[in-house]
């Protein structure tokens, strides 16, 4: 192991495949060391026969997600110190009745017919028994063990009061039983069970029309997806029940980037998905290049019209396929701008060649690590701000109008593809970022031909007049490379913008033409095209 180990911050996975394992019962000792939350229950002690016990067979239909959960005290324990404990929820259907232990192996399997479909039981584990979790999957046969000397309706009786009748209803279960920490579950085979193969294991998908349109929010959908990133970002807005200015506001989430498994699509739509607390941690496998399948996962659609879900109690995730160990980036199709105007999917991320034709707005500015309140000479500006670093960082971006013959698109490049867009090398843009950082911002909006800055900021006018002269030169305002993706995410739900009709001067002649809507496109890199290298603004001194 220590040959593929290079650094001690990396993560080895290992896959453990449940039908290849050996299930071995815990110690009672240890369980109880592992839950010194859970207040200590007087139990039997585990007979030392192995060929006593019981078990029953149930078909895995849901698993709802692992987080804390508020339950019943249990009686004789203190209600102070009761707090939400780790824990989760499956429901299934039993598949016949108890079996009892007969020697190395299990006693006949008496099906009840038609009474099977009907008992149906919410499962909850908690306290030690969550170590099932990552073995547990929806469509697959177990059976529950319990050892020891057999107990009649010990899978029947279970601990309903610790859950009231309502969601019981709600989950269409008639009784819910708590696992028991002794207690073992063994992945079985459906060949052993006849009467199973008429029993639909599939797992359901949620259409690709029900996923993408408007014609219903905050409902639960199930899908299949290739993860394409996965970054840490802003939290969503904050309930209007949250207290501002608590933790729970400015915790952050984890964003998936994923890229929708659909047949007969060349282009398959992207969509965002976000997890929040008390879902964080995320759930292993979560990797750039994982084939994912997410269960009741709720829809949600933005202000902006787009579509994304978020994780909940409900949902459950299963990990199909993890990144290959060696990843080769497909190259980016080259296409022509109109394309991204016509019906049907486009490319979600795609490369063009095109002309820069103006500058819209150029930012540069330096902000405090700490509360991203903007620095003047690298001190925070922030009224009494404590911040415990006085530590700033530089930040920037800028708004091109680009066109290939076709059409024409807005983009916007942030951080260091601004250089690449302005034509500056590594060190002229860090000396252009340590001018910036005495007055902390420098913000030109360009409208036309000329430029005009923020007046409430006090910049030197030499900076500001080589920025204009700058953005407005040839040395920016050249042919490039561009790879860009879509702002306008293919899981928007309104339809793009018609053409409209736009008058033009031409000498003296009045000219009335249909223009289609400007493509927003964001930055992913700029190359300078074969026949203008080297024809930067200052390429030479570099």
């Amino acid at each position: 192991m220590t040959d593929f180990i290079q650094k001690q911050q990396a993560r080895v996975y290992v896959q453990f495949l449940l039908a290849d394992a050996l299930i071995l019962p815990v110690p009672r000792p240890f369980l109880l060391s592992a839950t010194s939350s859970t207040p200590p229950q007087t139990e039997p002690t585990l007979p030392k026969d192995p060929h006593l016990g019981q078990s029953r067979l149930f078909l895995l239909s849901h698993k709802e997600a692992l987080m804390k959960r508020n339950f019943c005290v249990p009686p004789g324990a203190s209600p102070e110190v009761h707090k939400p404990m780790l824990s989760f929820y499956v429901s299934g259907s039993w598949l016949g009745s108890t079996q009892r232990k007969e020697g190395p192996g299990w006693g006949p399997l008496e099906l009840k017919g038609d009474e099977n479909k009907n008992q149906k039981v919410l499962l909850i584990f908690l306290g030690s028994s969550v170590r099932w979790f990552d073995f547990l999957h929806p469509g697959q046969v177990y059976r529950l063990v319990a050892p020891g000397p057999p107990t009649p309706i010990l899978f029947e009786e279970g601990s309903s009061s610790c859950i009231s009748q309502r969601p019981l209803e709600l989950a269409g279960c008639t009784s819910c039983l708590s696992i028991r920490d002794e207690w073992t579950l063994e992945l079985e085979s459906s060949q052993n069970i006849p009467d199973l193969l008429g029993i639909n294991k599939a797992l359901p998908q949620s259409s690709l029309t029900d996923l993408l349109s408007g014609n219903f929010t905050d409902s639960l959908v199930s899908f299949s997806a290739e993860i394409l990133s996965r970054t840490l970002c802003e939290p969503l807005p904050a309930p209007i029940w949250t207290k501002p200015g608590s933790t729970e506001a400015r915790r952050r989430c984890v964003k998936l980037t994923v890229a929708l498994e659909t047949a007969h699509c060349e282009f398959p739509p992207h969509l965002d998905i976000y997890i929040e607390g008390p879902h964080l941690p995320p759930p292993l496998g979560l990797l750039p290049g994982a084939r994912v399948y997410f269960n009741q996962l709720e829809k949600r659609v933005s202000r902006s019209h787009n579509v994304y879900c978020c994780f909940r109690s409900s949902t459950y995730m299963q990990v199909l396929s993890f990144p290959p160990e060696t990843t080769i980036s497909a190259p980016l199709p080259h296409i022509y701008l109109a394309g991204l105007l016509q019906g049907g999917r486009s490319p979600f991320r795609a490369t063009a060649s095109c002309h820069i034709v103006s500058v819209f707005s150029l930012q540069l500015f330096w902000v405090c690590a700490h509360c991203t309140s903007i620095c003047h000479q690298g001190r925070c500006t922030q009224q009494g701000s404590t911040c415990p670093t006085q530590t700033s960082v530089s930040q920037a971006s800028i708004r091109l109008l680009v066109e290939d013959g076709t059409a024409e698109a807005v983009v916007t490049c942030r951080n260091h593809h601004v250089a690449a867009a302005l034509g500056l090398c590594p060190s002229e843009w860090t000396a252009l970022l340590e001018f910036v950082r005495g007055p902390g911002k420098v913000a030109l909006q360009f409208t036309g031909p000329g430029a005009q800055h923020e007046s409430s900021a006090k910049i030197d006018e030499p900076l500001i007049l080589f920025l204009r002269t700058l953005c407005t030169s040839l040395s920016v305002l050249r042919p490039i490379v561009l790879s860009f993706e879509l702002e306008r995410k293919p899981s928007k739900i309104i339809p793009l913008e018609s053409p409209r009709l736009q008058r033009f001067q031409c000498g003296e002649l009045p000219l009335l033409t249909r223009v289609n809507p400007r493509i927003q496109l964001s930055c992913l890199s700029i190359q300078e095209t074969e026949h203008y290298s080297s024809l930067g603004a200052f390429a030479s001194s570099c």
